[in-house]
């Protein structure tokens, strides 16, 4: 039995380590709660579901969607790695009036009869599993000599939302059932705002700065290749997979180099605080569908509350590709694809 804990600020007290660690070709079942979701913590579970889905392995799988807060596209990239429906693979949304569904537990089973577990307070979001926020938990194995009863009885309480007597929960059993669940008001079509705080913004006495964690431990996103060899060239589809793509349009004279969003965008899509100079991975997408060289842009704000990345990739670049059109309305628009976020 092993105590981690995020607050000592190093990567191997992150939950996403651990993950990188047990998540070897001699896993054949895994069984997860988790209160929150999102599809951005799910990289380090990607290719180890591929392999199970394969051979029809067993995978249990428990999400909150607590105050209806999780998004029906995240759940979707889920269903299509568990390659639903299929046999030895459940899908649960539980969510409740009034109450949350908190538990964060992820149990691996080996080939051997081993097994290990964490129980802890990171869920399967990057901001968990790579600990941008503190978490703290317990590692136990089988093989350490760690009761297996115990091992055990984290396996089969999530097999036990799955008997049809609990309250709560909604099987996902096909993509199709996700649009019912958005219906019932379950699930929703966009992933929840944060608020400022929640973003790491203003805390405590009003106008006092608090202080911004950086992740310990980061995971490419799902819409980008794992691995991609200096001067190979990569195919936009590794890039953007099925993912959608958010569309920025580039500045008017001057600023041929500044895509600018909405603080919005800066705190809920690319994850950074306005002002704190994080940086975030981007690859551009050429016309003939390759992906240039990655660049890493620091989010930048002025005083007139304009917020934006500077693109080196768009820099050299003739100036009818990129300026405005045909009407004082349309732009030329380049495509970014988000290969690494800080959440």
């Amino acid at each position: 039995m092993r105590y981690v804990d995020s607050g000592y600020r190093t990567a191997d007290q992150a939950l996403g380590f651990w993950l990188a660690e047990q998540l070897t070709p001699d896993v054949c079942e895994i069984r997860w709660q988790s209160g929150f979701f999102s599809v951005d913590g799910l990289s380090v579970f990607a290719p180890t579901l591929e392999r199970l889905s394969e051979t029809n392995e067993p995978v249990k799988a428990l999400l909150g969607s607590n105050e209806g807060e999780t998004a029906k596209g995240h759940v979707s990239r889920l269903v299509q790695h568990l390659r639903l429906p299929r046999s030895n693979a459940r899908l649960g949304i539980i969510s409740y009036a009034g109450a949350f569904y908190h538990p964060k537990t992820y149990h691996i089973l080996r080939s051997d009869g081993s097994q290990t577990p964490y129980v802890g307070s990171a869920n399967l979001m990057a901001a968990g599993i790579g600990a941008r926020h503190v978490e703290a938990g317990l590692l136990l194995d089988s093989r350490e000599g760690d009761p297996i009863d115990v091992l055990s009885e984290i396996a089969t309480s999530v097999d036990a939302w799955f008997d049809g007597t609990r309250l709560g929960i909604e099987s996902v059993n096909e993509l199709d059932d996700l649009d019912r669940l958005e219906q019932i008001g379950v699930l929703r079509a966009a992933p929840a705002s944060r608020t400022s705080s929640a973003a790491g913004g203003h805390g405590g006495q009003l106008g006092v700065k608090r202080p911004h964690l950086q992740p310990l431990i980061r995971f490419p996103s799902l819409s980008a290749p794992a691995v991609r060899m200096p001067g190979s060239v990569a195919a936009a589809d590794e890039v953007i997979g099925t993912n959608s793509v958010l569309v920025a349009e580039i500045g008017g004279p001057g600023r041929w180099t500044q895509a600018n969003f909405p603080i919005s965008i800066i705190r809920n899509y690319f994850e950074v605080e306005p002002g704190s100079h994080e940086r975030i991975s981007l690859y551009s997408i050429a016309d003939d569908g390759s992906v240039g060289a990655e660049e890493h842009p620091p989010n930048v704000s002025v005083a007139s509350q304009n917020y934006r990345f500077e693109l080196a990739s768009v820099r050299g670049l003739e100036r009818d590709r990129i300026r405005r059109k045909r009407s004082r309305r349309l732009r030329r628009r380049r495509r970014i694809g988000l290969a690494g976020s800080g959440r």
